[in-house]
């Protein structure tokens, strides 16, 4: 995220409407610490799916702070290329629908991760305020 950027109010996001584009990008270091926390041994130069969605929503919470409320419920995130080290990325979320239940509301936002042109990953994560 950039200084620059504003920030978005959660509860005014529209249905359909994107987020600002956010740059994401994991270096050695930070694999090695994801790697250390979850007691993983892998050495391989790829980028964790689990790792990469975290830093994606990490950065739009940035730019968009959640309620105190907020649950996170759920998440899906397809590879469709394996991602490096030190890749310089984009992730874009757009809200695809909210949806209140007993006093609850779900918060379905879509997920695209962007090298250049290229979409090396898609998926969707759920949030739930009260």
């Amino acid at each position: 995220m950039t200084e620059t950027q504003p920030l978005v109010v959660f509860l005014e996001v529209a249905i359909g409407e994107t987020l600002p584009t956010l740059a994401i990008c994991a270096s050695a270091q930070d694999i090695a610490s994801y790697d250390r926390a979850v007691g993983s041994t892998t050495t391989s130069q790829l980028v964790s799916p689990t790792l990469l969605l975290a830093f994606a929503m990490a950065e739009m919470t940035a730019v968009m702070p959640l309620p105190q409320s907020t649950l996170h419920v759920g998440q899906e995130l397809t590879l469709k290329r394996g991602v490096h080290v030190n890749e310089q990325l984009e992730a874009r979320f757009v809200l695809r629908d909210r949806k209140e239940s007993a006093g609850l509301t779900l918060h379905r936002f879509d997920l695209e991760i962007v090298s250049g042109t290229e979409i090396v990953a898609d998926g969707r994560i759920g949030l739930q305020t009260t």
